[in-house]
């Protein structure tokens, strides 16, 4: 599984340093923009202060050791020059901030792609029963080498990605094996279940038969289970009836039941109107009043 998953790390240490690189030329540059700033304006200052003129001079110094010069002096900025300049500066911090934001994001969008990946691999082989299936794939690098070359072909890194197709395939054959054994079982079991089908039905008419059981059977067994059938069947109709009766009288006082709650609420009506005429003629009077 690290395997895997090599060339998606390598991937996010490249994007880690990327973010670095551009973190450190965005400070750099900034940095290096309002030393620049505060070297043109301490230089464009009028003459005739020997402190300001100092300071200038060395501003300048360590400005033009700063850009790499031999103590040659810059010709003075303009103002626009200078703000536009500060613009300049300002829009290339943006974006470096924006590209950092948006590396930040992928970053974290890599993270939680892997952690899916991860899971779903894991659920896959271990639950439904699947084995991966990989195909390799060389990845060229992102960047080329230093003369301009991209290399020979045979050192790339090769990154493993599953084969869909294969592992559906896989599944599928699966699938319909456990199908067929499941049919052969259900099959076995039909027949098993016809085979007891037979067997009763051969029991049954032996017991339909004749016997000498049946035969010496005698006739006062048989008049008493009559009777008790017969008194079953009358304490049955007899419940029967009760229940009747009794269902009779809830839906009697259902129905009164119902009656009252009419009434009830005919009656409460009533008292919200009245109600309401009482408070009308209590605010009219109060009007009048004032």
């Amino acid at each position: 599984m690290k395997s895997a998953f090599g060339m998606k790390n390598v991937k996010k240490e490249n994007l880690e340093k990327g973010l670095a690189d551009m973190k450190e030329m965005g400070i750099g540059g900034l940095s290096k923009g309002l030393n620049f700033l505060r070297t043109a304006s301490q230089t464009a200052m009028a003459p005739g202060d020997e402190d300001k003129a100092t300071s200038a001079a060395s501003a300048s110094a360590r400005a033009s050791s700063f850009n790499g010069s031999s103590g040659v002096e810059k010709p003075k900025m303009s103002y626009d020059e200078l703000l536009s300049l500060s613009m300049k500066l300002t829009k290339q911090n943006k974006a470096y901030k924006a590209a950092l934001t948006q590396a930040s994001d992928k970053l974290f969008q890599a993270g939680e792609i892997e952690a899916n990946y991860s899971s779903l691999v894991q659920f896959v082989s271990e639950d439904v029963g699947v084995d991966l299936v990989f195909v390799e794939l060389k990845v060229p690098p992102m960047t080329s080498d230093d003369n301009g070359t991209g290399g020979d072909s045979t050192s790339y890194p090769v990154e493993k990605l599953l084969d869909a197709s294969a592992m559906r395939q896989l599944y599928h054959a699966r699938d319909s094996a456990r199908e067929l054994q499941v049919r052969d079982m259900e099959d076995k079991y039909v027949n098993e279940i016809n085979q007891l089908r037979a067997k009763v039905e051969t029991s049954r008419d032996l017991i339909n038969l004749d016997s000498p059981a049946k035969q010496t059977l005698p006739d006062p067994a048989i008049a008493s289970l009559q009777q008790e059938l017969e008194s079953l069947r009358t304490t049955l109709e007899v419940q029967g009836q009760a229940h009747a009766a009794s269902v009779a009288e809830s839906d009697l006082v259902r129905q009164q039941l119902e009656s009252q709650l009419l009434d009830l609420q005919g009656q409460l009506s009533a008292a919200q109107s009245s109600y309401a005429t009482d408070m009308a003629a209590h605010v009219a009077a109060l009007e009048s009043k004032e």
